[in-house]
């Protein structure tokens, strides 16, 4: 589905948005559910937009306007495609209602779609699992490092 040289753009956005979520929902529910129930909470936490570039978006929409299956990919993924494909619906049909879209006009679209919040991560529980231990790892490390003079 991707291609060799893509790499995601918005890596460093969604850790930053998945942290502060997991933030968020830990001073909530913090010692009131299980840890796999507090990374299930982050990983349908609403984002700010959709984590994929608008060319990976374009070529898979095409494919599923062309009635190609998406069923290779991770089922995340494949909800995230499925909600932005409606998305692209709602808008053509908005658009037109009597003319085929054209190519430029469905990309505009669909790079609007994308920058618009998502409804929930569309990252698996496993990966939201990795990002934060990551992610409290580097701020450990951060804090031996600036008290490394005290010991």
């Amino acid at each position: 589905m991707r291609n060799k040289d893509d790499r995601n753009e918005f890596k460093e956005q969604q850790d930053a948005e998945i942290m502060d979520a997991y933030r968020r929902i830990f001073k909530i529910y913090g010692g009131k559910v299980d840890v796999h129930t507090l990374y299930k909470m982050v990983a349908f936490a609403p984002a700010s937009r959709f984590f994929v570039s608008p060319r990976q978006a374009y070529r898979v929409i095409i494919r599923m306007m062309a009635g190609q299956p998406i069923t290779n990919m991770r089922l995340s993924n494949q909800r995230m495609y499925l909600e932005i494909y409606r998305r692209v619906q709602e808008e053509l049909s908005q658009l037109s209602h009597n003319s085929q879209p054209s190519q430029s006009s469905l990309k505009s679209v669909i790079e609007k779609i994308v920058c618009q919040p998502a409804p929930e991560m569309y990252v698996g529980i496993r990966q939201i699992s990795f990002i934060i231990s990551k992610e409290k790892r580097k701020c450990y490390e951060e804090r031996k490092r600036r008290l490394r003079h005290c010991f």
